[in-house]
């Protein structure tokens, strides 16, 4: 019996599954890019006097990055003072950078804080870190759409409602032109931007200016595309990562991959989801306090908002299993979702329901595979 594990929250956990019951288990096969290669690619950023570091995403891989980043420059004379935005607290951040002597202090984002980043991104000197990944609304994640998620709620609401929003569109840049349009001439903002597929590795990473650096991360991703030519019957996967776990981000690895599942088909999905919802659309509707109608009557883009739709039109097509933290009423009530314990209970009742000779497929980390 195969012995498979799969990211949940900060650890794996492992899928027993018989051998005749294992489809496969579907990975990408990029390589991981060594620390050295990534300090020589980092030595190269030019700065002086002042410069401001904002992480748009919170990973060990960031952390590790921006740590990096502050080794390199504390030596360096011409620079006086760093600031460190983050979007989210986090104890391993502060315990890496704080120790650094020319770290001035690091900023959690907020309603206040932003206001002033919006400020400071037209004339000072900015690293902007952020993770590539699959988006199902923007075509993808990363650079100038994970800085306007941040800074630029106007401008979503006006890329959301641009068109009408029926299924996921991962891998499509249409809406995401919208966003990448507006950003064409920050100059002063340095993006590093990086792929990586579990908590340890990191298989790319380009720094640059903001859209160029993202385009050459969407062609990387666009390598990650495969063809669904035999559907699946059941699957089981995630989308989980230290310091990242949500059911936002476990909904995207739905979006990323439905189109290979057969009709009714099982979709189990493992999301421990430490960051509760992950966005305040679906929060909002777990405790009921979302009207769809006003919302879309009067154009308010809420954050995650797609994926009330999505779920709409796609999850009575299927049968979704989820193994997760957040409260089996607000999974079984409000999202129709089949709770499990454990991820083997999901595997033991995904097969007494598609028969004894039904056979799984296994991604465990489906953030950055999409099949079309």
């Amino acid at each position: 019996m195969p012995e498979i594990w799969i990211p949940y929250g900060d650890v794996e956990v492992s899928v027993d599954i018989n051998t005749e019951n294992l489809l496969g288990v579907i990975k990408n096969e990029n390589k991981n890019i060594d620390i050295e290669t990534i300090i020589k690619k980092i030595k190269k950023i030019k700065l002086n006097h002042t410069f401001t570091i904002i992480l748009g995403d919170v990973s060990t891989q960031t952390i590790l990055i921006c740590k990096e980043l502050l080794n390199i420059f504390k030596d360096e004379e011409t620079i006086k003072k760093i600031q460190v935005y983050t979007i989210k607290n986090n104890k391993e951040l502060q315990n890496s950078l704080l120790k650094l002597n020319k770290l001035n202090k690091i900023i959690y984002i907020n309603n206040q804080v932003k206001k002033i980043i919006k400020e400071k991104i037209h004339s000072e000197n900015i690293i902007f870190i952020s993770e590539a990944s699959f988006n199902p609304l923007f075509g993808f994640n990363g650079g100038p759409i994970t800085l306007a998620k941040i800074i630029n709620e106007q401008l979503i609401s006006e890329a959301f409602y641009n068109q009408e929003l029926f299924l996921p569109n991962s891998g499509n840049n249409k809406i995401g032109n919208i966003i990448e349009k507006e950003y064409q001439e920050y100059d002063n903002i340095t993006s590093i931007e990086l792929i990586s597929e579990n908590n340890e590795n990191i298989t790319e990473i380009e720094i640059g200016k903001l859209n160029y650096t993202h385009n050459l991360m969407k062609e990387k991703l666009n390598n990650n595309i495969r063809n669904s030519e035999k559907k699946f019957q059941s699957g089981i996967f995630s989308c989980d990562k230290k310091y990242n776990s949500s059911l936002t981000r476990s909904l995207n690895g739905i979006w990323n991959t439905y189109t290979s599942f057969t009709e009714k088909s099982t979709i189990t999905i493992l999301s421990e989801s430490s960051n509760g919802f992950g966005s305040e659309a679906l929060q909002l509707f777990a405790n009921n306090q979302l009207n769809m109608k006003d919302v879309i009557k009067e154009k308010r883009y809420i954050d995650g908002l797609e994926n009330i739709i999505f779920l709409k039109n796609i999850s009575e097509n299927f049968i979704i299993n989820i193994v997760s933290t957040l409260p089996n009423y607000y999974m079984e009530k409000k999202f129709k979702f089949r709770t499990f314990k454990k991820a083997n209970d999901a595997v033991s009742s995904s097969i007494r329901r598609h028969g004894k000779s039904s056979q799984i497929v296994i991604i465990p980390h489906t953030s950055n595979i999409l099949f079309k």
